[in-house]
């Protein structure tokens, strides 16, 4: 397998896995309303392993060329 049909399969299963992960998300959602989805979505938020990051960061200053 070359590297073109090697990136294609996992570009195909990536796709795939956001597919069906968003797929999950819109079924839990479904009948909530705007402020119950609100909820449930910055539940998912604080509960990814990204979150801690996020927050220790959120006091620093940008870096150096930092568009923000």
């Amino acid at each position: 397998m070359n590297r073109v049909e090697l990136t294609n399969e996992l570009n195909l299963d990536s796709m795939d896995l956001k597919r069906r992960i968003q797929e999950q998300i819109a079924a839990e959602m479904e009948g909530m309303t705007p402020q119950e989805r609100l909820a449930y979505v910055r539940k998912l938020v604080e509960a990814s392993p990204f979150y801690a990051l996020l927050e220790e960061r959120r006091g620093e200053e940008p870096a150096r060329g930092s568009a923000s």
